[in-house]
């Protein structure tokens, strides 16, 4: 097995509301993973609700098993359809777009997350988001801005 190469930077981007646009930031070298909801129109941009946390140094190891940059590859240029085993679903009217970054010779990763898929066939970057919501957004008052699972 390869020696794992973590991401350094990780985005999480939808727009699942008229005008407005979630971006959560996971930055693994500084531990830290912050939400904000930005409401733009025309001109203006208002931000709607914005949260941050530091990552304890006992949640990492944890968190490093679903941010191993080596994992996502193989989903390098794929673009999704509803052809792939194991879909359930996709979601409707608003998408994710993942993108991660490393400190390695692989490039930006892009993945866009159009489609739900059952827990045997879950891509990477759905299992790392997913973990992400459950883990550190998990009560029901962040329900209201669009950040669950």
């Amino acid at each position: 097995m390869d020696k794992p190469i973590y991401f350094s930077k990780i985005e999480f981007k939808n727009n699942f509301l008229q005008d407005c646009e979630g971006t959560m930031l996971l930055n693994l070298v500084e531990k830290e993973l912050s939400y904000q909801l930005v409401k733009r129109h025309r001109k203006n941009e208002k931000i709607l609700f914005s949260y941050g946390v530091k990552i304890k140094d006992d949640d990492l190891p944890e968190l490093l098993q679903y941010c191993n940059a080596l994992d996502f590859e193989p989903y390098r240029n794929i673009d999704e359809s509803m052809e792939y085993k194991g879909i359930y679903g996709y979601r409707d009217c608003w998408g994710i777009v993942f993108r991660g970054i490393s400190a390695s010779y692989l490039p930006m990763l892009k993945i866009y997350m159009d489609i739900y898929h059952d827990e045997k066939h879950i891509w990477p970057n759905e299992k790392l988001y997913k973990y992400l919501i459950q883990k550190y957004f998990g009560h029901k008052k962040f329900k209201k801005y669009g950040i669950y699972y």
